[in-house]
């Protein structure tokens, strides 16, 4: 989990940033799932900047290396499910199948 985040993290700030993680692992995220990840998970600081830090990172990681799990399906349907409705609405999935 590290050795990915330093891969990430390249410059040792100790966080990644979205521009960081579009690319990760062979993958080409989407921007708005990107941003999504880090509204979702990640509290802005006090510049009003998100910075994914190794524990919210190690979270993404174990989610995406294991998206079959209970656990994965619930930490991605936070993403997707945008205004917190507690269900998708067509707007939700159009809104990222559109990105893809």
């Amino acid at each position: 989990m590290i050795n990915a985040f330093r891969v990430m993290d390249p410059e040792r700030r100790g966080y990644v940033l979205q521009d960081d993680l579009v690319n990760f692992e062979g993958t080409k995220f989407s921007a708005l799932f990107i941003r999504m990840v880090f509204e979702t998970y990640i509290a802005p600081d006090l510049s009003r900047e998100r910075h994914m830090g190794l524990i919210q990172f190690a979270d993404f990681v174990l989610a995406w290396r294991d998206r079959s799990s209970s656990a994965a399906v619930s930490y991605f349907f936070n993403i997707f499910d945008v205004d917190n409705k507690g269900y998708l609405s067509r707007v939700d999935i159009h809104m990222f199948f559109k990105e893809v």
